[in-house]
């Protein structure tokens, strides 16, 4: 999915304080915070937050102002949320890249991931590529997506049926897998603390 990096340049901004009255509006940041980290004229730029929407960016978009910047990037989203969390893991973000760290996001983290490709330019001082002499050497290759055979509808009556039996025996965590006999398919799994609850 497409998501957006809000990144500010303060050196470049005029009006710190009406900047981050303005920003603060829209996205959910301390406005005392936003403004001290604008107001910093010291800094090249620095990334103020990270996976906003398309609606959010084109808010942010529409304000015109100058030192601030949005920065579209590919990111992996969970439809589910937390469920079948245990199965497909999570990824954490390093050096501008997602990383998978546990479960299916970890296993098959290369296939997922893609490869970033390589563009010859001019690089500016906040580290982006100038449209100036700037070509592609070798074009970036999207990820594949990875098919479970979770079901939706299997993985959401589980859940219910595991958080009512840990609820009735006031358990603290409880575990559930539910396996196709012919296949060995795993149609739901689930682990549940109580604090999940």
């Amino acid at each position: 999915k497409d998501t957006y990096t809000l990144l500010a340049a303060p050196s470049q901004i005029k009006e710190p304080r009406a900047a981050a009255a303005a920003l603060a509006d829209i996205v959910s940041l301390d406005l005392t915070s936003l403004e001290n980290k604008l107001s910093q004229r010291t800094d090249q730029y620095g990334v103020l937050i990270r996976k906003l929407d398309e609606t959010t960016a084109g808010k942010i978009r529409a304000l015109q102002i100058s030192g601030i910047e949005l920065k579209k990037q590919l990111r992996r989203v969970y439809p589910g949320w937390a469920s079948a969390a245990q199965v497909l893991g999570y990824v954490s973000l390093e050096r501008d890249k997602e990383i998978g760290r546990y479960g299916i996001e970890k296993l098959k983290d290369d296939a997922l991931s893609g490869e970033s490709g390589i563009l010859d330019g001019i690089e500016n001082p906040r580290d982006y590529l100038s449209d100036v002499a700037k070509r592609i050497l070798r074009p970036s290759t999207s990820g594949k997506n990875i098919i479970l055979t979770i079901d939706a509808n299997i993985q959401q009556e589980a859940e219910m049926e595991l958080a009512a039996v840990m609820q009735k025996y006031k358990s603290e965590s409880g575990s559930l897998t539910v396996i196709e006999p012919k296949t060995g398919r795993i149609r739901r799994q689930r682990q549940a603390k109580d604090a999940e609850r």
